[in-house]
């Protein structure tokens, strides 16, 4: 972090989906008392949607409802700026665009915090341009960005500005992008079964539970599950209880039957890791 920061550059954190890469945006944020943005990517978005987004379908309402030979209304009206655009210099966006009273009043807001981070979560789920694209929005920090359309030449104010990018790693990055920014990879931590199974049975008493599982099977339900892809103690922990809720509902069933269903449930996480669904 220490690094990105003093390079300038955009810190890029890969590992498995929960392990905590978007936390370190908002923990750095929290801990030196800057505001936090985040974008989430998807496949439809490209690198302009972090500079702005144009409400075309709002213009073109109200143009409608113009009387003939009207003059159309001002393409900047519909116009809000991105996340690179809010962390970089939200003041500028405040005065350049014609947004309402409350948009304003929050740009405002972040331009008083002495810093910013910006947290671009899960760029791999990005078009495969998207990363390229990106270079135009963070290479040249100290030079802003340009939105060609409308002739603007976003500069970046005198706060600090901070960027981390997160990656599944689902898929390769470009060369070209990963060289411009910080590289780390982030592990999954070790899940401290003993303690974790120990809570889990308190709860599962607590809940008054019918099946009595003893700690030997139960950590055999843990190796079934960690096989299956649960490689994060909260992850763990939820489809541990969940398996004990439903052979609670099962009723008294042999212990044979109890691992073939909760080897069925581990393949049902591993299918589940595999498509990409997350949750």
């Amino acid at each position: 972090i220490n690094l990105a920061m003093a390079a300038r550059r955009p810190l890029l954190l890969k590992g498995k989906s929960g392990i905590g890469k978007s936390s370190v945006a908002y923990g750095i944020a929290e801990f030196k008392g800057w505001h936090a943005e985040e974008v989430k990517i998807n496949s439809r978005m490209s690198g302009e949607d972090l500079k702005y987004t144009f409400d075309a379908v709002r213009r073109l309402s109200i143009a409608q409802a113009l009387p003939l030979g009207s003059d159309l209304p001002d393409e900047l009206n519909f116009v809000s700026p991105g996340a690179a655009w809010r962390t970089s210099n939200p003041k500028y966006a405040a005065d350049k665009l014609r947004l309402t009273q409350e948009a304003n009043a929050e740009l405002y807001k972040i331009a008083k915090f002495d810093g910013r981070v910006l947290l671009v979560d899960e760029i791999d789920k990005g078009d495969l341009s998207f990363a390229n694209d990106l270079l135009d929005v963070f290479e040249e920090r100290s030079k802003g960005f340009k939105i060609e359309r409308f002739g603007l030449n976003v500069l970046p104010d005198d706060k600090e500005y901070f960027v981390v990018i997160t990656s599944n790693d689902e898929r390769d990055l470009p060369d070209a992008f990963v060289r411009r920014c910080f590289y780390y990879e982030m592990k999954p931590p070790e899940i401290n079964f003993s303690e974790t199974i120990g809570a889990v049975r308190q709860r599962h008493r607590m809940g008054k539970g019918k099946s009595v599982l003893g700690r030997g099977q139960l950590l055999e339900i843990a190796q079934y599950l960690q096989q299956g892809g649960c490689f994060n103690t909260a992850e763990f922990v939820d489809t541990l209880d969940a398996t004990l809720a439903i052979l609670d509902e099962m009723g008294e069933v042999s212990e044979t039957d109890q691992l073939a269903i909760v080897e069925r449930i581990a393949q049902l996480v591993k299918n589940r890791r595999r498509a990409g669904f997350e949750g």
